[in-house]
């Protein structure tokens, strides 16, 4: 008689129906029921690489299982749990439905198949959503179940060796966990770039293009399919860490210290450095500002803070020589004047309010000491520029005499004025030359009256 179920044996392993949902939830996979490992129990779905169980899509009932909706696909027909029960329930399987549940969940998990129920597709076992259609009957039957290219073996453990190499951490050579770790990895990382990327716009850092890449790189692992994301991380993982590190780098470079060293080097090259350049002398500080100038510039310039801060501190340093030479160039200058002045015999003639008045032009720019500290352009006391000391010093000696002019108008005695309204000196109308010369004469013996009086006259 001939064996009508000759494949039973194949799919007839002892169940308790809770197997599929047993390595849907599995964190890992050691300590499963026999029936998931070789041996008179077991179904050798999942088998030992080195030190880490994997699932075994190639085990013999899996192949069965998987062969079958291969073929189905290939012809466009869509494969249901119905018609899986249908298939491997009859001649010459004979297997049970939680048979069949058990590995379709193992496929689902290895990355062989994807599963579709209600309108929703089902790739990645860690979803809770994708027990559903192995929970009851009625949601199996309605489940529709279809072929993937799965990843394969070697592709997923390049992925696992990146993937540690990465975080140090451990994770299961499965599709879905690598997946899940990497997506998780990539969000983290989003988290800390947003703030990164803030700063860099706000202060005008030649990296936003490179985060702004990195940024892409993660959103496109974020939106990736299970599989993709597993075959970015194992293809490049070695240019994620890259990137990842690069993007450490930059952020710790954004810190507030290191912003406020880029502040102070950029002060440098715009405020102190043009005023410098004219009077540098050789050629040694011109080529540590035009390095300066170019390391501010790199999209690189968070490796070299270091010599940036040098740099800036050298052109500083020169700066500062500069400012503190001329502002007390500056105050010798009118101190002497002012001196000059208070030495005059005159001097001791003016009210103090005088004095102060025409010594305030020049005390004012006689700034007593200067106060510079590290990193300023200007004293804070008088606020004054390279330029404007180097005006103030050309005009030391005119304001000098101005001072000496106004304090001589000071001591100068008062004159009284006299107005003289000249219609008062012709009465009537001038009809000959006898009244004009009449009228003239006058005129002319009132003025020279109040000449010899000392007035000022002023004609009305």
């Amino acid at each position: 008689m001939p064996d009508l179920y000759p494949k039973l044996e194949m799919g007839s392993p002892k169940l308790n129906g809770k197997e599929a949902e047993e390595i849907l939830r599995a964190s890992n996979l050691q300590g499963l029921s026999p029936v998931f490992y070789d041996g008179d129990k077991g179904l050798g779905l999942v088998v030992s690489e080195g030190a880490k169980y994997v699932t075994n899509p190639s085990a013999e009932i899996s192949t069965e299982v998987l062969d079958y909706l291969k073929s189905e696909h290939a012809y466009g027909n869509k494969v249901t749990g119905k018609v899986l029960e249908e298939r491997f329930g009859g001649m010459p399987y004979g297997w049970d439905r939680d048979v069949l549940k058990l590995v379709l969940a193992v496929l689902l998990r290895s990355g062989s198949i994807e599963v579709t129920y209600k309108g929703r597709r089902f790739r990645n076992h860690l979803d809770p959503q994708c027990r559903t259609p192995f929970a009851t009957t009625t949601a199996f039957r309605a489940a529709s179940f279809a072929p993937r290219e799965a990843i394969d073996l070697k592709t997923l453990i390049n992925a696992v060796k990146q993937y540690e190499g990465l975080t140090g951490d451990e994770v299961d050579v499965e599709e879905g966990a690598l997946s899940a770790a990497f997506k998780r990895l990539a969000d983290e990382e989003m988290s800390l770039l947003l703030s990164v990327i803030s700063d860099a716009n706000a202060n005008r850092l030649p990296v936003v293009n490179a985060l702004d890449d990195y940024r892409n790189t993660l959103q496109v692992i974020h939106d990736s399919a299970s599989d993709d994301a597993v075959r970015i991380l194992a293809g490049e993982g070695s240019s994620f860490r890259e990137a990842r590190d690069r993007a450490g780098r930059i952020r710790d470079a954004v810190g507030p210290d290191n912003l406020e060293r880029v502040r102070r080097a950029r002060t440098v090259l715009r405020e102190m450095w043009p005023v410098l350049r004219p009077r540098a002398e050789g050629a040694i500080l011109i080529a540590k500002a035009d390095e300066l100038d170019t390391l501010l510039d790199s999209d690189e310039f968070y490796e070299q803070l270091t010599r940036i801060e040098e740099l800036s501190r050298e052109i500083s340093s020169a700066y500062r020589s500069l400012y503190l030479d001329l502002h007390t160039l500056r105050r010798g200058s009118y101190d002497s004047v002012v001196t000059a002045l208070r030495e005059l015999k005159e001097w001791e003639q003016l009210e103090n309010e005088t004095r102060d008045g025409i010594l305030a032009p020049l005390t004012r720019r006689a700034c007593e000491e200067a106060d510079l500290p590290e990193g300023s352009v200007t004293c804070r006391r008088c606020g004054a520029t390279v330029g404007q000391m180097d005006s103030d010093l050309a005009a030391a000696e005119d304001l000098g005499k101005k001072a000496y002019e106004q304090l001589q108008e000071a001591l100068a005695p008062e004159v009284p004025i006299e107005r003289v309204r000249v219609s008062a000196f012709f009465d009537g109308s001038l009809e000959s030359p006898e009244s004009v010369d009449t009228a003239v004469d006058r005129l002319r013996e009132h003025l020279l009256k109040l000449v010899a009086e000392g007035a000022r006259i002023v004609l009305e």
